[in-house]
């Protein structure tokens, strides 16, 4: 019986490092596998999703035809792509100035939707990728004359002809996924129309049950809710976290601590933000983990005893080392032994069936080609 392949990536995480970590540990992973004499990861995936750095992964992959031959260029596309953040103008007097006084978001974006724009084509649409793909972003107007509200955006590229989300510019559904608050601009569109996004991560920085939640809303709507259960397999992929807690003096039973503490404490910044993020991600890993159960659900998200951080010029080199940190190699060789389990049957051929084709896993059929 056919399996439902999902691959989650995590956006960004603040004691981790970007996402340039997990297309590492993809990458590694690919080639244990097939240093094992199994063909790659990927080749069975039916969907990629990805949270704001994580969606930029997801997009990559999801515009190639075969994502495991694409799995080498991550290093070249990682370098670039970090190359395509207007560091210049963090030197800038006037962004300086701005950013000081809280006026200016710390860094421009415009470089980087150039980038994407030369990446994945100037007229190319979530319906013109080859795989499917499902990207979390955060629309601050949903312009309703009934009920004006900001709320949570689900880019896919599944749905029915009329869906607008297939119309949608990859390049746009990258940045709108990858713009968080105060750091970058509030993105809107290529052409400047539409509502204005912020980074997915503010609701889902782990995509994995919003990647479940819309393929089961999907495969309800077509009356298929025969593809998940037993027959979904989920691979979620992290970017790292270091050994975070808080362990407060406390006095008569308390801490009464207020905003500086939280927020502004020289010796331990943003803290609260830092909580609030891993605690939505480990809450997500709990949920899909009970809903899949182990056979049906695997993390892979390596402990650092630091933050990982990369440039430009040497992001290539500490994708490559990654797995010399400690503990890495031992994490993705058990991934790939999760992955390899008969139980699991991620490596398995599909039996074909009616279900066999990529559109009947994902409901109606898109306009344009639908997933190999």
């Amino acid at each position: 019986m056919r399996k439902l392949r999902i691959v989650s990536i995590e956006g960004t995480t603040l004691t981790g490092g970007s996402a340039f970590i997990s297309a590492s540990l993809l990458q590694h992973t690919n080639r244990a596998l097939r240093q094992a004499g199994h063909p790659g990861l990927l080749r069975n995936a039916h969907v990629f999703a990805g949270t704001s750095a994580g969606s930029w992964n997801a997009l990559y992959l999801a515009s190639h035809k075969d994502p495991d031959e694409a799995l080498p260029g991550l290093d070249e596309y990682w370098s670039e792509l970090l190359s395509a953040f207007s560091s210049e103008d963090l030197l800038m007097l006037a962004r300086m100035v701005g950013t000081a006084m809280g006026t200016q978001a710390l860094m421009s974006t415009r470089r980087l939707r150039d980038f994407f724009l030369d990446v994945f084509g100037h007229d190319t649409r979530l319906g013109d990728l080859p795989r499917k793909v499902i990207v979390p972003s955060f629309q601050l107007d949903n312009r309703s004359p009934n009920h004006r509200h900001w709320k949570p955006k689900v880019f896919h590229n599944f749905g029915g002809p009329d869906d607008p989300d297939l119309d949608e510019l990859v390049a746009d559904v990258a940045m709108r996924s990858g713009s968080p608050p105060l750091f970058t601009p509030i993105y809107q569109s290529v052409n400047g129309t539409g509502s204005g996004y912020v980074d997915g991560g503010i609701f889902a920085n782990n995509p994995s049950m919003v990647a479940l939640a819309q393929i089961i809303h999907d495969a309800r709507e077509a009356e298929r809710l025969d593809v998940i259960g037993n027959r979904a397999l989920l691979l979620s992929l992290g970017n790292g976290m270091s050994q975070e807690y808080v362990d407060p003096m406390m006095f008569r039973g308390m801490a009464d601590w207020g905003y500086r503490r939280w927020l502004l404490d020289p010796s331990d910044p943003q803290v609260l933000l830092r909580m609030l993020f891993q605690a939505g991600s480990q809450a997500i890993d709990f949920q899909t983990r009970s809903l899949l159960g182990d056979d049906g659900y695997y993390r892979l998200n390596p402990c650092f005893s630091h933050p990982i951080s990369a440039n430009p010029s040497n992001v290539a080199r500490t994708m490559e080392t990654l797995p010399q940190l400690p503990g890495v190699a031992e994490d993705i060789a058990a991934a790939v032994g999760w992955l390899m389990s008969p139980e699991v049957g991620w490596m398995a051929p599909d039996v074909e069936d009616s279900t066999a084709s990529g559109d009947a896993h994902h409901g109606k059929s898109s306009r344009r080609g639908a997933a190999p």
